[in-house]
């Protein structure tokens, strides 16, 4: 008797969606962890019954209330083990201590301003052939679990401004960025997804090829409101599923992260274990 081989979900979802599944899940347990380290919290908190109950939220374990908490329940059932999950992402101090005040403003109740600028990816290309919805592109599962954690005890919400665009690069952004946004946006905390798109366009110009993003980059931490920016990074993958591993990190993203201490999140090391360690994101 033949016995039909029970399918998983691991085996049954497109490889694409699930980098998007983890990236989004190593960012929303980074910055569920940046959430409960605020400085002075009890001072931003006139209601004691709130502030109880905040920290009674942000002491769950997010794999509890995440999007995908039915099919994921910990980092072991997205085939990580808790080595390849520390190696995902590399928190750095400009990114870290911004952070910090949007915290701050998020316990006093204001409304955080989280912006995306990138390509296709981040504009959810593709994934709404295998899904009803983008509910589980990697910033709506943080904007999920925020709306679950934080905002019922603060009364904080996001405001999203997903300005990505397929096809583009960070320099289409860098010179009209702010067309796109309006007076009332305020960008606080800021996802930028362009690993793919800059090194595809740039590769063969003559370097720097992060160029275009350092510009992006100095840009936005110019801001007035002093943006927490974060780079997001994906790997391209071939017709055979096989993981093309060049893309802008290694192509001077990663001094460009290191120069401004920008936090990174990135499935590279994984998915290509001979191209560095943890300090190369």
């Amino acid at each position: 008797m033949h016995h039909n081989k029970k399918t998983t979900y691991q085996e049954q979802t497109p490889k694409m969606y699930r980098l998007i599944i983890i990236i989004s899940s190593i960012m929303f347990l980074t910055l569920a962890q940046d959430c409960q380290r605020p400085a002075g919290i009890e001072k931003l908190f006139e209601n004691p019954c709130n502030l109880d109950g905040l920290k009674r939220s942000l002491e769950r374990n997010p794999f509890e209330v995440w999007y995908f908490k039915d099919k994921f329940k910990s980092v072991e059932d997205m085939s990580l083990t808790p080595e390849q999950y520390d190696n995902q992402f590399v928190e750095r101090a400009t990114t870290k201590d911004r952070l910090q005040n949007v915290m701050k403003k998020a316990l006093l109740g204001q409304n955080i301003g989280v912006t995306v600028m990138g390509g296709s990816i981040s504009a959810g290309g593709g994934l709404i052939n295998d899904y009803s919805d983008l509910r589980g592109i990697y910033y709506r599962v943080f904007i999920d679990w925020w709306q679950k954690t934080m905002q019922p005890f603060t009364g904080s919400s996001i405001d999203l401004r997903n300005l990505a665009v397929g096809g583009t690069s960070s320099n289409f952004f860098s010179f009209c960025y702010k067309t796109f946004m309006k007076p009332q946006d305020s960008m606080d905390l800021i996802f930028l997804e362009f690993s793919i798109n800059d090194y595809i366009l740039f590769k063969n110009s003559h370097p720097p090829w992060a160029m275009s993003l350092e510009k992006l980059t100095r840009q936005l931490l110019s801001e007035d409101i002093s943006p927490a920016v974060m780079f997001v990074n994906f790997i391209q993958g071939n017709q055979q599923n096989v993981a093309l591993c060049d893309n802008l990190e290694n192509n001077g993203q990663t001094m460009l992260a290191w120069h401004y201490g920008i936090t990174s999140f990135s499935m590279r090391d994984s998915l290509c274990p001979n191209t560095g360690n943890k300090n190369s994101l």
